[in-house]
């Protein structure tokens, strides 16, 4: 970790999370999402991307109901310091992509939320991620602190599945 952060190698959430935002724009614009993100001083690209900046108001709507999420959704958490990549979403299953050197897995892999408890939010749910300490996802979901799920403003019009 120490050597791919001194030498620019590897990615954190908020740049995975901006790639596949750009992937999942392109695909359905053949345009790049990088003018669509607001507060990045002119200066483009996942470099210029973290979590506060993906879920400002300008860029992002707040989604009120685990029920509506969608691909391409994002799940923050921890306090607004980390993002989960939404990939799909089935009637008891929410499939994400995520960067994190705090899991047991650490890097970008994939994780599932269960959902155990229709209607309540995602601290209710069961996550596949544990932290190294073995504390759980859930458990670091904290409304409160601004945590929720989001969608960006660009990509409202494009047709989700």
């Amino acid at each position: 970790y120490r050597f791919q952060k001194k030498h620019h190698i590897g990615i954190d959430c908020s740049g995975l999370t901006y790639h596949l935002l750009n992937y999942w724009y392109k695909l359905h614009t053949g345009k790049s999402v990088k003018t669509k993100i607001i507060g990045t001083q002119g200066k483009f690209g996942p470099r210029r991307v973290n979590v506060h900046m993906l879920t400002d108001p300008r860029n992002s709507i707040k989604i009120n109901n685990s029920s509506d999420i969608k691909t391409a959704d994002l799940i923050v958490l921890d306090g607004q310091k980390h993002v989960l990549f939404i990939i799909e979403k089935t009637k008891d299953k929410i499939y994400y992509v995520h960067s994190s050197q705090k899991t047991q897995k650490t890097g970008v892999h994939y994780g599932t939320i269960t959902i155990i408890n229709p209607g309540k939010s995602l601290n209710h749910q069961q996550f596949s991620d544990l932290t190294k300490t073995n504390i759980t996802y859930q458990n670091l979901f904290k409304s409160t602190q601004g945590d929720g799920i989001y969608r960006l403003i660009s990509l409202q019009s494009i047709p989700h599945t």
